[in-house]
């Protein structure tokens, strides 16, 4: 059985190893959208009748919604081999999310986990599983099924991932982050113009990046809004921040320098620590051999890649790899293109590529790194050796690598070199950096390969 990622942070989204699963027609995904918000709950056949039909069921509702969850029954199981997904229970059916994974309860519980964590003193953690948690939001929830019990669940999600918004920022403001998050504030603001705690939020954070005639603006600015919407006042927290600000009240001032320090090393550039959390979702949600095939991939030195290196590292086949790597594509974690003779080759972002070699560097002991990359460079010198002797077969095995051979599966090797020439010209950028890596030792050598410079004449424009 697979594990089945469901997502109701944005539109409904249902994968197995990072595939979409179809559902077919607005029944079923109402259905889907109201037994995932009460995960491992019984939901009652009258209550989803009353969603998918807006209250005005008909006689024939019971059967319908029967019919409904058997089919939605054999597509778990034939996706995902999971039959057990939907469990029926007096008087109605549950989600058994047991071994699976929910975005909107991973949601509350990387909040609960912030919480804590600022409760304990902790800002770098809590700073953290708030990240992860704002993360996963991709749009309004289960955005496009309206349904009353369905909105009145959305509202109570938007309403905590707000708030934890503004926690967020708060525990940022004790970590001395107080000018990245003027513009994040700014906007959030635009769109939730009345909410105090956020007004509060980018005063200081103006204030404390020297900027207090825009904090005192904002102020203004917001007790315009709340007069002329509401018909009050700003509350007594915000009316003493003001009076602080127009003080330059010494406790305003930003906190300790050295409590901005975190643990972990940032990218470079319900942004650079965003883009982490992001990427890192999209990460978790995929199968183990294409999370592995990931950071590994993330360890070579090269522009770009075929398939077949997929296959070199996990040691499997070439169409099992492209199956691998595909889910890697279809996670947005790798970027397809074609290439010469019409084969389609793969490359990272920068920063994704960065991101991968970090969950190498995590997840993978330094020895199984060594062995990945060996593996790697070595079939590539094998490929480009065979290569070679089939354009100049006078030479025999002149330039293969001493203590090299990978002994690569006969139908990779074959599927590869039925045009040796086109081969050179797809790798031509690899060898070339490949090349560079053993000349100044940054491949693992051992001290055992020689490459000649014969290959270079093919690799080189």
């Amino acid at each position: 059985m697979h594990q089945v990622v469901f997502r109701v942070l944005g539109p409904l989204d249902i994968r197995v190893a990072g595939r979409p699963i179809p559902l077919h027609g607005a029944r079923q995904r109402t259905i889907m959208a109201v037994l995932l918000l009460a995960p491992n709950r019984v939901v009652s056949v009258s209550a989803l009748a009353d969603a998918v039909w807006h209250g005005r069921p008909p006689a024939t509702a019971r059967n319908q919604i029967a019919i409904c969850i058997s089919a939605l029954r054999k597509t778990f199981k034939d996706r995902a081999g999971a039959g057990d997904i939907l469990v029926t229970g007096h008087p109605g059916y549950l989600l058994h999310a047991e071994g699976h994974r929910i975005d909107a309860v991973e949601f509350e519980e990387r909040v609960t986990e912030g919480r804590e964590a600022a409760r304990r003193g902790r800002p770098d953690e809590a700073s953290g599983r708030f990240e992860e948690a704002l993360a996963m939001w991709r749009g309004p929830v289960l955005e496009g099924i309206p349904a009353e019990r369905v909105e009145a669940e959305a509202a109570r999600l938007t309403e905590l991932r707000l708030s934890a918004y503004e926690e967020y920022a708060g525990i940022r403001l004790r970590l001395g982050r107080h000018r990245e998050l003027i513009g994040e504030l700014q906007s959030f603001m635009r769109a939730h113009p009345l909410r105090e705690q956020a007004m509060a939020h980018l005063m200081l954070a103006q204030y404390r990046a020297g900027r207090r005639a825009e904090a005192l603006e904002t102020f203004r600015t917001g007790r315009g809004l709340l007069a002329e919407e509401l018909g009050i006042d700003p509350g007594p927290a915000l009316r003493e921040l003001h009076a602080a600000v127009l003080a330059d009240s010494p406790r305003l001032s930003a906190p300790d320098p050295e409590m901005t320090l975190g643990e972990v090393v940032p990218l470079p550039g319900h942004g650079e620590r965003g883009v982490r959390a992001g990427f890192r979702l999209g990460y978790r949600d995929l199968s183990p051999s294409a999370a592995r095939m990931f950071r590994l991939l993330g360890l070579l030195r090269v522009p770009d890649f075929a398939a077949w290196v997929g296959a070199v590292l996990l040691g499997i086949g070439p169409a099992v790899a492209e199956d691998v790597i595909e889910q890697l594509v279809a996670a947005q974690l790798l970027e397809p293109f074609p290439a010469v003779g019409g084969r389609v080759r793969y490359r990272f972002q920068n920063l994704l590529r960065l991101f991968a070699c970090e969950c190498a560097l995590e997840e993978e002991t330094e020895g199984e790194r060594r062995a990945a990359v060996y593996r790697a460079y070595g079939a590539w010198l094998d490929l480009a050796a065979e290569a070679h002797r089939r354009l100049n077969p006078a030479d025999g095995g002149a330039v293969r690598a001493r203590g090299a051979s990978f002994a690569l599966p006969a139908e990779l090797a074959e599927g590869q070199l039925a045009d040796p020439a086109g081969w050179f010209e797809s790798e031509r950028a690899c060898l070339i950096s490949l090349l560079g890596a053993l000349e100044t030792g940054a491949a693992p050598t051992d001290g055992r390969w020689a490459v000649t410079r014969r290959l270079v004449a093919y690799a080189e424009p």
